[in-house]
């Protein structure tokens, strides 16, 4: 009895703190987007999926999508058949996200002469301007189109960004990397895509 009133006098302050931090983090009215997304916390999103979508996997296709670059421009992932693609779900909101860009840069340079391409897809509450802006003063070189719906987002079940799918030639997903990466990372992870 004195041992399990004891375990409850310690849990009651760690059930407070994790009920503080749950409620922080899920405080929904000013980062809820109407088209289904709400921001929870800096890289983790709460997305209801899309119905009859499969959710891609390591060893299928990846869903195709259209959607407009910063210029208003279509882009489809089908643009870039016979290209090894990297298709990763940022925010310029997303520290992470921010952290990995100039690792993926020196990699983009090195390796786009080899067939790599990548798609950079921007989820909301960004503008175009906040993108334009971004990608400009980085001198980050990929396409970057917006997701403005959170459809893309939806169809591919994004919980935390970044989230990275790496696509062959024939955009069969290969590896799926949730989090940033560093250079070596990246380097190793297309290695083995590439080889």
């Amino acid at each position: 009895m004195y041992f399990l009133g004891r375990r409850i006098l310690w849990a009651l302050p760690l059930g407070l703190a994790l009920f503080l931090v749950s409620a922080s983090c899920s405080s929904s009215d000013p980062d809820d987007d109407a088209s289904g997304g709400k921001v929870r916390a800096p890289g983790f999103i709460e997305l209801t999926p899309v119905g009859e979508v499969p959710a891609p996997k390591v060893g299928r296709p990846a869903p195709d999508f259209t959607l407009p670059d910063v210029d208003g421009n279509p882009v489809s992932l089908h643009d870039y058949d016979g290209k090894y693609i990297l298709v990763n779900f940022w925010g310029t909101w997303c520290p992470p996200c921010r952290a990995e860009m100039p690792d993926m840069q020196i990699v983009y340079e090195e390796l786009k002469s080899q067939g790599l391409e990548i798609i950079g897809v921007d989820a909301p509450p960004d503008t175009e301007e906040d993108v334009r802006t971004f990608v400009t003063r980085g001198g980050f070189t990929w396409v970057f189109v917006m997701d403005k719906t959170w459809e893309v987002a939806r169809t591919y079940r994004i919980g935390a960004f970044p989230s990275t799918f790496f696509l062959d030639k024939d955009h069969v997903v290969r590896q799926v990397r949730v989090g940033a990466m560093n250079e070596k990372e990246l380097r190793v992870r297309l290695s083995k895509l590439m080889e």
